[in-house]
């Protein structure tokens, strides 16, 4: 029976979240994200851009699973701290692009909140500046895949497009220093 299980979370459109159970990562996998198409014309002219969301009915049945399977753990939660500061400061600014996805994506650390805070599951944020920090890495994300890669070597984290699974672990991990219960690095 497990006794302690805490989940690392890396908000975003190809954002992932992962497992650990009495310290030890067991799993890390993509957060569940719905795509709507771009829209185009019948000439083939784009209208509108292709839209991702968090699929929370999925997310909450997932956690909803993993409270099932460990029925009489303690639970919790690290999530990163993302797009806190994505909204104009000034009257009269405008919103640009990155602004804007920038708000999409604190909406879903929002959502995320929202499905950990339903379920009971206590949860921290961490800015990523801190627990990279805490790991020797810098912005680079391909960093984080390297690290997790000698961390976990059982990760299948061969591409730079699995950053973000190697993120969420290190969010987890970084979580569970923190409380003492991390079974690994210091």
């Amino acid at each position: 029976m497990a006794f302690r299980v805490h989940y690392g979370i890396d908000p975003g459109k190809t954002g992932a979240w992962s497992i650990f159970i009495d310290g030890e990562l067991q799993r890390v996998v993509r957060l569940p994200i719905i795509i709507t198409p771009a829209k185009r014309t019948k000439a083939g002219k784009i209208t509108a851009k292709s839209k991702f969301e968090l699929d929370m009915t999925t997310l909450l049945a997932d956690l909803r699973s993993s409270i099932g399977a460990n029925v009489g753990a303690s639970f919790s939660a690290t999530i990163e701290r993302v797009g806190e500061n994505a909204m104009p400061q000034r009257e009269g600014q405008e919103v640009s692009g990155g602004l804007m996805s920038m708000a999409k994506l604190a909406g879903m650390a929002g959502e995320i909140r929202g499905i950990l805070a339903a379920l009971g599951i206590p949860f921290e944020r961490v800015q990523p500046a801190v627990w990279k920090r805490h790991f020797g890495l810098g912005k680079d994300k391909d960093d984080s895949r390297v690290l997790a890669m000698k961390l976990w070597p059982w990760l299948d984290l061969k591409f730079k497009n699995q950053a973000d699974l190697a993120e969420a672990a290190l969010v987890g991990a970084y979580g569970l220093l923190k409380s003492g219960d991390f079974n690994g690095i210091r």
